[in-house]
């Protein structure tokens, strides 16, 4: 963020600068000497100005410099008393630029302004040297020009008395008013590739010349970017840089070069089994190692050192033991490696995984050895009596005991017993199934079966059957059915028995032929009995003699009582004879209809 360094000198007159048009004979000049190190601001009059009209009460005088490329030093007033008021350091309008205020400290009380003739007013100095650029502003058109963003108050002025109120500096000299210092920016990278496999590569960064600061940028194969600065000629600053290819850019305030960089890294040290013989029981030779080398700069600078003492790719006569190696390549990167020596230990079959057979006298059973502990490969193998074989699994076995011997390459034996199990024999040892049902009658299919669980349950049909997997559905068939349970398991066996169900059609209803609706608590109303072979009665219909309509009901569930209490409108009525007509329906879907009479009583 732009600072100032000292406070702006407040200007008595500087709202015209800003607010009225320029009407002014002054033009402003820069300067540098041969040595390039002083800078002179002179003014030049189009015409000639007498005291008093010369007097000059306020002047403020603004340079703009490259970003960071200035710093003010031994300032000397020529005419006039003239000061460093400020700098302002990287504005948001102007980013790549610090502006630089002079103030006349006094007024000029008697300067001499003679038309087309150079006054000058001050130097100064740049503590950096000459470097980057600096230029008079343009009144007005620059991009700081107030208002800005800091309230800062910049331009160059005079307030003469001839000129009243007015800002007496017109413009800018057009050849004298920007001095540029070349500089070339000169640096030197040192590209350090990674030494060891897990390690990171380094590049060295020397700036010689620039016009400072010095930015670099180094952009990463995967994306991501690291950035600095350098301050000083003469600084080195070192980056680590992960091994691949990446993209360099270092600028300055002028220039900027571009670099390929590729930091290589060397395979990582890998350390290999080439052979390895375990101590036996019997073994007088004692047990060996052989290892190899790979990756690293340069294999053949490789050195293996024991933890054990020796040296070299090769260990012989070693007993039963953990041995560490370590290898050192020629950048002193090392890697490390185990290596177990044990003594052979009895042969142990670690896992065994059987295939039970699928049902009670099957021959589908499996027996496989998953896992052999120790022993030295390869290895055979017996079931019982049967001959050795070098597959590890055995097939086509019902179920039962097994004796497993295995043998390795130096005879050692071990043996295992192996119960295969096989599944229950399936049994159905009864079903209530051979039954005669009255049409519209229910029963209970009902099995008892060995195994109890585990089992599944198919009825076929399903006809008129509460549930087909079940073990107990309830059947109301409405006519003879033979059903047939097949009991199974999850592998497929399966037994099954049929018995049948015969269905009487028989349809029963029962209608009174007298009642007596005397209120005495015994036959007081005319009632109709369902049979369970229907499913209700639809309507019942009762008519006297001269075939009127004296009661009606509706849509009785079976098993439900439909009657009449002998009235008709609120009335008893008399006795006599009386018609019906009854209409039901059956289980089957079907309808029928009765008809009667029946003798009503006092």
């Amino acid at each position: 963020m732009a600072q100032f360094c000292k406070p702006l000198l407040l200007l008595l007159a500087i709202v015209h600068l800003f607010n009225l048009p320029l009407a002014a004979q002054i033009t402003g000049k820069l300067t540098q000497s041969t040595n390039k190190k002083t800078y002179q601001f002179s003014i030049i009059p189009n015409k000639t100005i007498s005291s008093p009209n010369n007097i000059t009460n306020t002047a403020q005088i603004t340079f703009r410099a490259s970003k960071g490329s200035f710093e003010v030093t031994k300032v000397k007033s020529i005419t006039g008393i003239w000061q460093f008021n400020s700098i302002v350091k990287s504005p948001i309008e102007a980013p790549n630029f610090d502006y630089i205020v002079f103030s006349l400290a006094t007024p000029l009380t008697n300067p001499k302004y003679q038309a087309n003739v150079e006054l000058p007013l001050f130097s100064f100095e740049n503590q950096l040297g000459c470097v980057g650029s600096l230029e008079l502003i343009e009144n007005f058109a620059d991009e700081f020009w107030p208002p800005n963003s800091i309230n800062a108050n910049i331009g160059s002025q005079l307030t003469i008395l001839e000129y009243g109120i007015d800002n007496a500096y017109e413009k800018n000299d057009p050849n004298h008013n920007k001095i540029t210092c070349p500089t070339i920016l000169d640096y030197q990278i040192k590209i350090e590739n990674a030494k060891c496999a897990d390690e990171n590569g380094q590049l060295t960064i020397l700036l010689k010349d620039g016009n400072l600061p010095f930015h670099y940028e180094v952009a990463l194969y995967n994306g991501q970017v690291i950035d600095g600065t350098i301050e000083n000629r003469g600084d080195s600053i070192q980056v680590e840089l992960i091994p691949g290819g990446h993209q360099f850019l270092g600028y300055d305030q002028q220039d900027s070069l571009r670099q390929s960089i590729n930091i290589q890294s060397p395979n990582p040290l890998n350390i290999h089994k080439v052979n390895q013989e375990n101590v036996t029981c019997d073994d007088t030779d004692g047990a060996v190692i052989e290892i190899s080398g790979t990756g690293g700069w340069a294999e053949e600078s490789f050195e293996f050192n024991w933890s054990n003492g020796q040296k070299g790719t090769r260990l012989t006569q070693l007993v039963a033991d953990t041995y560490t190696v370590t290898l050192t390549d020629a950048n002193n990167c090392t890697t490390s490696k185990d290596f177990l020596i044990e003594q052979d230990q009895p042969i142990y079959i670690d896992s065994i995984e059987m295939y039970l057979p699928t049902c009670h006298n099957s021959a589908d059973g499996i027996i496989e050895m998953i896992k052999i502990e120790n022993g030295t490969p390869p290895f055979l193998y017996t079931l019982n009596q049967r001959p050795a074989q070098a597959e590890n699994y055995f097939d086509n076995l019902k179920g039962g005991e097994y004796r497993i011997n295995v043998t390795d390459a130096k005879n050692c034996v071990t043996e295992k017993r192996v119960d295969l199990k096989a599944p229950p024999k399936l049994e159905i040892f009864d079903i209530a199934l051979d039954t005669v049902l009255i049409l519209g009658e229910t029963t209970r299919l009902v099995a008892n079966v060995s195994p109890m669980s585990e089992i599944n349950y198919n009825w076929t049909p399903s006809n008129y059957l509460s549930c087909s997997d079940c073990p107990s559905p309830t059947a109301r068939p409405v006519k003879d059915m033979a059903y047939t349970l097949e009991i199974f398991n999850d592998y497929g066996c399966a037994i099954s028995t049929t018995k049948k169900i015969s269905v009487l059609q028989d349809r029963p209803i029962f209608v009174p032929n007298a009642f007596s609706p005397n209120e005495d608590g015994n036959n007081d109303e005319f009632q109709i009995f369902l049979g369970p072979t229907i499913k209700f009665a639809k309507t019942l219909k009762i008519f006297n003699r001269w075939g009127q309509l004296i009661h009606s009901a509706n849509n009785q569930e079976n098993g439900a009582i439909m009657g009449w209490d002998g009235t008709f409108k609120g009335k008893q009525v008399d006795p006599g004879i009386y018609l019906y007509i009854i209409e039901i329906i059956l289980n089957d879907g079907s309808s029928e209809i009765y008809k009667g009479d029946f003798f009503m009583l006092k």
